[in-house]
C-alpha cells in the first residue's frame, strides 16, 4: 500500500479546528459550533488509572473546548487518589451520528502514553475515567504484542478511535517498515500513523520511511471510531540499510 505524507499541526487547538472541520463536514452540520458565549455548563469528574488499575497522581487533566467562536483549555490536577473534577461552559459540537461533543479532554503524565477522547454532551454532570498506558518503546527490528481497547484515547492523527502509541528508535540509518496487523479473524485492521518525519506523518499499512540513527519515532495503531471491542495487534518493524 502506497505510505501517504500529511503535514503535522505544531499545537492541539490548530488540530482540534481542523478536526471539527471535518467532523461538521461530515455530519452535514456547520463546520463550527454556535458562537453563543453563554454555552452549556458541564462538570466532569473521574478518576485516572494506569493500566493495573493503580490512581495516577497528579496528572494533568485538560479540557478543550468551543466556547463564543475560541478555543479554551482549562486544566486541574489529579489528587493522590487519582481523582479529578473540572467544570467549564462550552458549545458543543455535532459528531456524525454519536451525538455532541463537550470537550477534548487530554490527560499528561510524563511516565505514560499521550491520551486525549472526545466528552459527550450527554449532560451537564458527566463522569470520565481515563485509563494510561506506560510508555513502551522498541528498537526498530523488534516487534510488539499490543491490546487495544475501546476506553484507550482516541488516535490524534491515525484515526478518531481507540489509540495506542509506541515508540520505535532506529539504532541505524536505514529504511524501516512499520506494520499493525490485527491477530483476529475477520478483525478491522488497524491504522497506522508514524510522527514525525521532517515535520510530518506518515500513514499507510504497512509505512516505511528513511531513518537517521538515533532518532526515536512514534507510531499510532488506531482503530475506527465506535469500536466496542478489545483486539490484539501484532506491531511489527524491521529495518534494511540504505
Amino acid at each position: 500500500m502506497e505510505t501517504k505524507i500529511k503535514t503535522r499541526l505544531g499545537c492541539s487547538a490548530a488540530l482540534m479546528v481542523l478536526w471539527l472541520v471535518a467532523e461538521g463536514c461530515s455530519s452535514g452540520g456547520p463546520t463550527t459550533p454556535s458562537p453563543r458565549s453563554n454555552g452549556e455548563s458541564f462538570e466532569v469528574t473521574g478518576v485516572v488509572t494506569d493500566d493495573q488499575g493503580a490512581p495516577v497522581a497528579v496528572a494533568t487533566v485538560t479540557m478543550r473546548y468551543w466556547l463564543g467562536g475560541l478555543i479554551s483549555a482549562p486544566s486541574v490536577l489529579t489528587d493522590a487518589s487519582g481523582h479529578y473534577t473540572i467544570a467549564f461552559t462550552s458549545n458543543p459540537w455535532l459528531i456524525g451520528t454519536s451525538g455532541r461533543g463537550a470537550a477534548q479532554a487530554e490527560i499528561f503524565d510524563l511516565g505514560y502514553e499521550r491520551y486525549q477522547r472526545t466528552v459527550l454532551a450527554t449532560s451537564s454532570n458527566l463522569v470520565e475515567n481515563f485509563r494510561l498506558h506506560g510508555i513502551q518503546r522498541i528498537a526498530a527490528g523488534d516487534s510488539l504484542m499490543l491490546s487495544i481497547a475501546p476506553d484507550d484515547g482516541e488516535c490524534p492523527d491515525a484515526s478518531a478511535g481507540p489509540c495506542r502509541i509506541v515508540r520505535v528508535a532506529a539504532p541505524a540509518d536505514g529504511r524501516m517498515t512499520v506494520e499493525a496487523l490485527s491477530t483476529q479473524p475477520a478483525a478491522e485492521q488497524p491504522q497506522v500513523v508514524v510522527c514525525c518525519v521532517s515535520g510530518n506523518e506518515r500513514d499507510g499499512d504497512p509505512v516505511i520511511l528513511s531513518v537517521t540513527v538515533g532518532t526515536e519515532y512514534e507510531v499510532q495503531i488506531g482503530l475506527s471510531r465506535g469500536n466496542t471491542t478489545s483486539q490484539s495487534v501484532l506491531l511489527k518493524t524491521s529495518l534494511a540499510p540504505l
